[in-house]
């Protein structure tokens, strides 16, 4: 069985969207190019269930970030449209899980659900939050912005909203 003696492993990603696997997909070969290890899930209940198993896990096999849709569906046969359920998932992986950064990107605009963000950014001032309009991703230097958010080891940056 080989064994991790990489000095500098990966970081783990789970990234909850349900347009993860078509219209996104090029975002998922960028951060791995970008040196992360990237665990896709396309609803809430597949991603409750990656951070439940994580914490059975060692600390060195856990995610370390997550990238999450706010609008995402319970499961794959519900819709996504006027539930907030990726803020419910950053919710429970915030209280649960040893996170450095929870990023949202979405097309729902910040400020219909800036007051549930900024009360996760208030309540858990050790992890790093960050809102990414989906329609921006791929105008300037915003993907770059991204995969650098979700690697950084540090945290304590304010969010680029």
């Amino acid at each position: 069985m080989p064994q991790n003696d990489e000095p500098n492993p990966r970081t783990r990603v789970l990234w909850a969207d349900d347009d993860a696997l078509d219209d996104l997909q090029p975002i998922g070969t960028l951060l791995e190019s970008r040196g992360l290890t990237v665990t896709v899930v396309t609803n809430y209940h597949k991603a409750l269930q990656h951070l439940k198993d994580g914490l059975d896990r060692p600390p060195s096999e856990r995610f370390k970030t997550m990238l999450v849709d706010t609008m995402l569906p319970p499961d794959i046969r519900h819709a996504t449209v006027g539930n907030n359920l990726g803020l419910t998932l950053a919710l429970f992986a915030a209280k649960q899980n040893n996170l450095r950064s929870i990023v949202f990107c979405s097309v729902v605009p910040y400020g219909v659900v800036a007051a549930q963000f900024e009360a996760l950014v208030s309540s858990f001032p050790s992890i790093q939050f960050d809102y990414f309009q989906k329609t921006e991703l791929f105008s300037g230097r915003r993907l770059d912005a991204l995969a650098a958010l979700l690697k950084d080891k540090e945290g304590g940056k304010e969010p680029l909203k």
